[in-house]
């Protein structure tokens, strides 16, 4: 038994070591490139940057100025120190960075890291959406700035463990960043018409959490003034708590507020039910995600003789591929099976990834693969990739095949640029037919392949001023059409809602679009001939994507309605009778101060503007600077490159006293780069002598796609425990210390996002020594000090194409096999060797509900084989942990996973409140034996077979997470087959396996 020395073990190296390179199990994080980083500096921001996304640092430094002034008033808050803002030239760059650990996926659009107050953001193609992320992030950085000020200080004083509610800090951000805009006005229509909105108090994540958030601070601000804000974040600075300070603001609880929010959005939403219509009215609904347990349903592509719809679907948790019937919606195959592999590693979700050839023989599929985004040509029956075309792009999306099959028009990002691309599908050779800074997106062919009508902001008569000031309205996309031949560019029309998702008719005469215009996203007809516009729909939710066939005249559309996206399809779209509108859905006159007020521009005089400055400004967006009365100025210091320094992440400390060693003082403290390239763990109990101190140090350098780290380490513990001498037993105590020191080398090699090679070196020295004990003297000198020393290199391979839900994953597999010798250098060494693998797949079958099986064991050989412990929570639960030993272990685990309760208040003793219980119930067997021993799966009884070797239980669990923990209480049962034991009850944190 340890005696109560407080301190760390080896354990923590594994915990750095697991947040570093998501060692065990886990994606990866591949660094496919070497990023040369610069920065420029401007009155409140570092701007940090690398040679393609050097123009975009010097349009973000104008931004965040910009942003600046008017998040200062709105928040009541001066920034206190720089904030560092780290601009990406595209997503595929910005999921290489390491400022955070986790794995960064194609939906993340930015982040805000709270310790050092960092601003991390890619570019996408879309000025205007880089400056909305922008912003947005900059208003958590305010936030963060005014909450805990010194990050580090506020966390050893407890301030920063308080937490803004998700539904204020990102509806602010939303707020700040967009105003009210209407594709959040679509959402909010449908959440409160449908029936789904979550109280404000309720919210504990999801797109929701943002949209209603930025309704909610809409509300406060029209109905309480933009000072309220203010008011509010520093109230909660100083109260820590959200209920007082919604009760100092309104006089009211966070509750009460929610209910009062809810009868306003009812009020304003209601009436639009008489005003819009059910997409059901006017088309087939060919997928239903309330049905098929799916979300998303979106991006669909009609093939040209209108029979087939190739879709993206998450109806199987992953984002996969699939061909319907156009007719009744009737699942055909699953084309492409989505986040399992390094060719498929993703398909971009609303970005028009699909596309058919002419032939209809085809199928062109933008998908992220190595670091890349790639143009899978596949058979359109099989499924099987023909061809896969590699333009040297930062970022692929839109694919149009031309009418001959021999080209495909393509938007794609390079250099802080989206245009138009030509790749010929034979040789796949590309040639650029835009280069400028606009967005140019939603290409289409004419009949003839001559011409090309694309989707652009480019002449946007507000363009310049709104994305520099942050003002939705008024910005949009007109449509262009473009010679293929001379590359001449000219504007075929524009509308006030913007027209983007453009869709020729099988005549070519005209031109279909989505617009928002009518308050929300609906479909729109161009007559080419005529240069008339009629309105096809007027939905309640929101059409998000059109294709049209080239025969049957068919009309896929993919709609968001009911909380998810959906495909319906219309038939004889081209005679559709055009809908009557009753409501053009523009803001109300009460609401228009409002707006302005969320958008006022103030006039950023950036100094000085060097001749290099006003080139990077002149290639990106120009700025237009309003006459305003208020005037602020920014400087802009040269470039410089980036020199390495690395800061404090996170300290915490304490001491103690113990009778034995005498008093001591424990530390952590993380250190990293700007970029988390370099990262260092220092930890220690530091007691009246060094060879009392717990130390541990680990360097990892992850810059480069190979991994590596380094780490030593040195702790002494003291036990006691039962002794024999001179052949009897004694009962007594017998006193030893125990000290364990060395260091440990690690590298990790990534295949791809799901697959790597571990290696590791380890050496390790164990010095036991044994005390005098008064009951027991002399001291025995037989063997004093013992001393026991492993050099140890691993090798595993990995695999992990697993998908998490909020206890652990639900869906797809993960492996992995090691193989361990050891080295024997001297008699002390250990000699031993050990194999160890362990399987997992998990089965979704519908929201909430998964299966989870798991098969793992190791075989130990050598002279000293390592003895392999087997019982517990982690292994065959009902029994004790570490119950059963051996040289050989093996264990299987079988757990259906399901919802069980929502939502658990208990008022007394302590107010808690608990959601999202889960519960289980499983399967364990098991058996760990030594060679020497005969292994026997069954013995006979009077009553048939019963277990021998092998033990099993079943049982039942309650799993939930509070905040950041995830809690499991498993009830189980041993059995032989024959008759069950007594219960067991394990608790355990964790996620579940």
């Amino acid at each position: 038994m340890r005696l109560s020395k407080v301190c760390f073990s080896v354990l923590l190296i594994s915990l750095c070591y697991s947040s570093a390179f998501a060692q065990g199990y886990g994606k990866n994080k591949v660094q496919y490139r070497h990023f040369d980083w610069s920065s420029i500096s401007s009155t409140h921001f570092d701007v940090y940057f690398y040679e393609e996304a050097e123009s975009l640092a010097y349009f973000a430094v104008e931004v965040a100025e910009r942003a600046s002034s008017k998040l200062s008033l709105d928040l009541g808050h001066t920034l206190t120190k720089k904030v560092p803002i780290i601009v990406y030239a595209s997503h595929n760059d910005f999921e290489q960075t390491n400022v955070i650990t986790e794995l960064i996926e194609e939906g993340v659009g930015g982040f805000t890291e709270i310790f050092k107050n960092r601003v991390v953001v890619p570019f996408t193609g879309s000025y205007e959406d880089f400056r909305h992320v922008l912003v947005h992030e900059l208003t958590h950085a305010y936030m963060f700035d005014a909450l805990y000020g010194d990050v580090l200080e506020s966390w050893l004083t407890g301030q920063y463990f308080f937490q803004l509610p998700l539904w204020f800090a990102e509806g602010l951000a939303e707020y700040e960043s967009l105003g009210w805009d209407s594709e959040s006005d679509m959402f909010m229509r449908d959440a409160t018409i449908s029936g789904y909105l979550v109280p404000l108090d309720m919210i504990s994540g999801g797109y929701l959490a943002y949209k209603e958030g930025q309704s909610a601070i809409r509300y406060i601000v029209e109905r309480h003034g933009r000072e309220k804000l203010a008011e509010m974040i520093a109230s909660a600075r100083g109260m820590r708590s959200m209920d007082r300070v919604f009760d100092r603001a309104f006089g009211m609880s966070q509750s009460k507020f929610s209910d009062e929010w809810i009868k306003y959005l009812k009020k304003e939403y209601w009436p639009e039910v008489s005003k819009r219509e059910d997409p059901e009215k006017f088309a087939r609904r060919v997928t239903d995600h309330e049905r098929d347990n799916s979300y998303i349903n979106a991006d669909p592509a009609i093939s040209p003789d209108g029979e087939r719809i190739a879709v993206l679907s998450d109806r199987r948790q992953f984002t996969d591929v699939y061909l319907i019937s156009a007719i009744d919606g009737k699942m055909l195959k699953r084309l492409v099976r989505g986040e399992r592999s390094s060719q498929f590693e993703s398909v971009p979700l609303f970005k028009r990834s699909l596309a058919w050839s002419a032939d209809g023989k085809k199928l062109a599929v933008v998908a992220k693969s190595k670091g890349k985004d790639v143009l899978h040509l596949i058979d359109g029956v099989s499924g099987r990739v023909k061809s896969t075309l590699k333009p040297p792009l930062e970022g692929i999306s839109s694919p149009s095949w031309s009418p001959d099959g021999e080209k495909i028009v393509i938007s794609g990002l390079k250099d802080g640029k989206a245009d138009l691309y030509l790749s010929d599908t034979g040789s796949g050779k590309t040639r650029r037919l835009t280069n400028d800074v606009y967005d140019d997106i939603d290409a289409v062919w004419t009949r003839d392949g001559n011409k090309i009508f694309f989707a652009s902001d480019r002449g946007s008569p507000v363009a310049a001023s709104q994305i520099m000031n942050g003002v939705e309205k008024g910005f949009r996309y007109s449509v262009f059409s473009i010679d293929v031949e001379t590359e001449d560019i000219k504007e075929v029309f524009s509308h006030p809602g913007g027209a983007v998702s453009l869709a020729l008719s099988p005549d070519g005469s005209k031109l279909a679009f989505i617009s928002s215009g009518g308050g929300t996203r609906n479909v729109f007809l161009y007559d080419l001939d005529k240069s008339t516009v009629s309105q096809l729909t007027n939905v309640l939710g929101g059409v998000f994507s059109i294709s049209w066939s080239l025969e049957n005249d068919r009309m896929a559309f993919s709609i968001f309605t009911g909380g998810g996206w959906d495909v319906f399809v219309a038939q004889e779209v081209a005679s559709m009778t055009p809908v009557s509108v009753a409501s053009s859905g523009e803001p109300k006159a009460e609401e228009k101060k409002n707006e302005e007020e969320v958008s006022r521009p103030r006039n950023v005089v950036i100094l000085p503007l060097s001749e290099k400055i006003e080139k990077a400004l002149a290639e990106g967006v120009q700025s237009s600077l309003p006459e305003s009365t208020e005037t602020d100025t920014a400087y802009v210091e040269e470039p410089k490159p980036y020199k390495f320094k690395l800061t404090a992440d996170g300290i915490s400390g304490g001491f103690q006293y113990n009778s034995a060693v005498g008093f001591g003082g424990s530390t952590e403290l993380s250190l990293s780069d700007m970029f988390g390239n370099h990262r260092i763990y220092l930890a220690s109990d530091l007691f009246s002598s060094i060879d009392q101190t717990d130390i541990m140090f680990v360097y990892y350098y992850l810059a480069k796609r190979l991994d590596m780290g380094i780490g030593a380490f040195h702790y002494k513990n003291y036990y006691y425990s039962s002794i024999t001498l001179l052949g009897e037993q004694f009962s007594r105590a017998r006193f030893f210390s125990e000290r364990t020191y060395g260091y440990v080398l690690l590298g990790s090699y990534p295949f791809g996002k799901f697959s790597r090679l571990d290696l590791d070196l380890t050496h390790l020295t164990i010095e036991r020594e044994f005390l005098p004990d008064y009951l027991v003297y002399p001291v025995p000198q037989d063997n004093p000090k013992q001393v026991i020393r492993i050099l140890s290199p691993s090798i595993s391979l990995v695999k992990d194409t697993s998908l998490w839900g909020q206890l652990g994953p639900t869906n797809g597999a993960r492996w992995w096999v090691a193989y361990s010798p050891s080295v024997r250098l001297t008699e002390n060494y250990r000699s031993f060797r050990k194999v160890s693998f362990d399987l997992r797949k998990y089965v979704g079958f519908s929201r909430g509900y998964s299966l989870a099986m798991r098969v793992g064991g190791s075989i130990g050989g050598g002279a000293q084989p390592e003895t392999l412990l087997m019982g517990g929570v982690y292994t065959i639960r009902g029994y004790g942990d570490f119950e059963f030993r051996g040289t050989k272990a093996t264990f299987v685990n079988a757990e259906l996973r399901y919802p069980f309760i929502s939502h658990l208040g208990i008022v007394w003793p302590i107010p808690i409140s608990i959601r999202n219980i889960g519960g289980i119930v499983f399967f364990d067997a098991g058996a760990a034996w030594y060679d020497n021993r005969e292994f026997k799966a069954f013995t006979h009884s009077q009553g048939g077979h019963r277990l021998d070797s092998v033990k099993a239980a079943f049982g039942t669990g309650l799993h939930t997470s509070l905040s950041f923990l995830i809690l499991k209480v498993d009830f189980a049962w041993p059995t032989d087959l024959d008759h069950v034991g007594k219960s067991h009850i394990h608790f355990s944190l964790g996620a579940e396996y």
